[in-house]
């Protein structure tokens, strides 16, 4: 009789994919490892949060020490324009054809965004003489004028390199003179420095109806009508969440769900050093990118990372059975392959409260490191950004295959499987849900490239894709919540940048 009950659970256990929990008589079993082994993969982990994670911190709050020391005056450099300014400034330029009258508001939104580059603030007295009129965009230039004429935070000189002098000259003639005035050099300079502002500076000359003015025009109508949808979505979205998330609390205090992910007993390291090897090597195969791309100009970044795959195998080279390695990083079918893919897609939606209370932290995190950076720098602090943002729209078809396969490929199936499938379980053997959540959640948002101020933001999403780890205990809710949403927030800045 036994051994036919025995003979069904493995039956049983096939047809899920995978063990429901590890094998033991009902005990949750000690994963393998050391202490020691535990010990290296903790010091790996927090010298990579602290390489990728305080870099930032630093560089925000003590920017000097990455400058190199100049006995004179400092040379202004003119940098490409950022994707968040373009995408404000689009944004505004919509709004104002929309509803005008609210030019004065959408500019000072742009001058906080450019407070911290002169170049940005060139940008931005473009964007104001098509608000507002030439005059009020060579008030901008004035300004710009006398800070060139002062000293930086540190006491120096400024002056303007030579390719800020003439993006300067250009936007002075331009608003000054007319854009007709300006020859086929100087149009040519100013569109390749400064990309869509360039070209909204240089449609001054044209009528509405001329195919360029519409197309830069219309460009930014599109922004701003894409970016209200969307807001109006969000809003639609956020009360279905909220509306999931009030159900869900319902069904747990009920005992009407439980938890489908079994962790381990105290003990054990390979997943952690699964871990800590993902972080080490993903650090290594990116310095490794930059002195490709140094070398002979091509950035490999995205596309070394699909080498981390074997990583992932590190457990079963260390000794852990196939079945129990499925168990802890979630590689299982769980309740079939369809069931976990609509609890991720509902999961995903019950968590977007998490996800706002994320984004109101984040606002109040950006106003306080703002002040406190005025307060020790006495500069501006950079809006929080990510650098796939600036490259969207400059890396041709290649560069939008590639964004899409890293942010909703290669991120869902290598972030989860190493985030909420070996450090989670890691971290559930030794912590509850919640703590575990957030020591997760911590460490995934410290090491992403957006800066200080988006960290709680990203907290609140790693969170989220937690608790459906710990529902499911499958991994594929996790890495379809994961995609979706990055999915979506690369297909609405596409549009609106590219």
């Amino acid at each position: 009789m036994a051994s036919e009950q025995e003979q069904q659970r493995g039956s049983d256990e096939r047809d899920a994919g995978a063990v429901a929990a590890p094998p033991g008589e009902g005990r949750p079993l000690r994963d393998p490892g050391s202490r020691g082994g535990a010990t290296l993969a903790w010091i790996g982990i927090w010298l990579v949060v602290a390489f990728l994670g305080l870099t930032p911190v630093v560089h925000t709050f003590f920017p000097h020490l990455f400058e190199k020391p100049s006995e004179g005056p400092v040379e202004i450099v003119h940098t490409a324009p950022g994707g968040p300014l373009r995408l404000i400034a689009k944004y505004a330029l919509g709004v104002s054809q929309m509803a005008p009258g609210g030019e004065e508001a959408l500019l000072k939104e742009l001058d906080s965004f450019a407070a911290a580059s002169p170049s940005d603030q060139l940008r931005v007295a473009i964007v104001a003489g098509a608000l507002q009129g030439h005059e009020a965009g060579l008030d901008r230039l004035r300004s710009i004028e006398s800070m060139l004429g002062g000293t930086d935070a540190e006491g120096h000189a400024q002056e303007a390199g030579p390719g800020f002098a003439e993006a300067m000259s250009i936007v002075d003639r331009a608003l000054r003179e007319g854009v007709e005035t300006l020859d086929e050099a100087q149009r040519r300079s100013i569109v390749e420095s400064d990309g869509w502002f360039g070209e909204l500076l240089l449609v001054e000359e044209l009528q509405k109806g001329d195919p360029g003015y519409d197309a830069v025009y219309g460009n930014a109508l599109l922004v701003a009508l894409m970016l209200v949808g969307a807001l109006i979505g969000l809003i639609g979205v956020g009360v279905i969440g909220l509306a999931l998330f009030i159900t869900a609390i319902v069904l747990l205090v009920n005992r009407k769900v439980r938890a489908g992910y079994a962790p381990p007993a105290p003990g054990g390291s390979v997943y952690l050093e699964m871990f800590a090897l993902f972080l080490v090597s993903f650090v290594v195969l990116q310095l490794a990118a930059g002195v490709v791309y140094g070398i002979v100009g091509i950035d490999l970044s995205r596309w070394l990372v699909w080498l981390l795959f074997p990583v992932m195998l590190w457990p079963i080279a260390r000794g852990a059975d196939v079945n129990a390695w499925r168990h802890a990083v979630g590689w299982h079918r769980g309740k079939g392959v369809l069931r976990e893919v609509g609890a991720g897609i509902v999961g995903y939606f019950a968590g977007l409260p998490i996800v706002g209370i994320g984004l109101v932290c984040a606002i109040v995190l950006s106003i306080v490191v703002g002040a406190l950076v005025q307060l020790v720098t006495g500069g501006a602090t950079p809006p929080a950004s990510h650098p796939a943002i600036d490259e969207i729209g400059s890396g041709g078809w290649l560069g939008v295959v590639s964004l899409y396969l890293l942010a909703s490929v290669w991120a869902p199936i290598f972030e989860e499987t190493f985030f909420r499938g070996a450090f989670y379980h890691h971290a559930r053997g030794r912590l509850g849900v919640i703590l575990s959540a957030l020591l997760v959640a911590f460490v995934f948002a410290s090491i992403h490239p957006q800066g200080i101020g988006l960290i709680p933001a990203l907290m609140g999403l790693a969170v989220v894709f937690a608790m459906i780890r710990e529902w499911r205990g499958s991994i594929i809710g996790c890495m379809v919540a994961h995609s979706m949403h990055n999915a979506t927030l690369v297909t609405v800045l596409l549009l609106a940048l590219g």
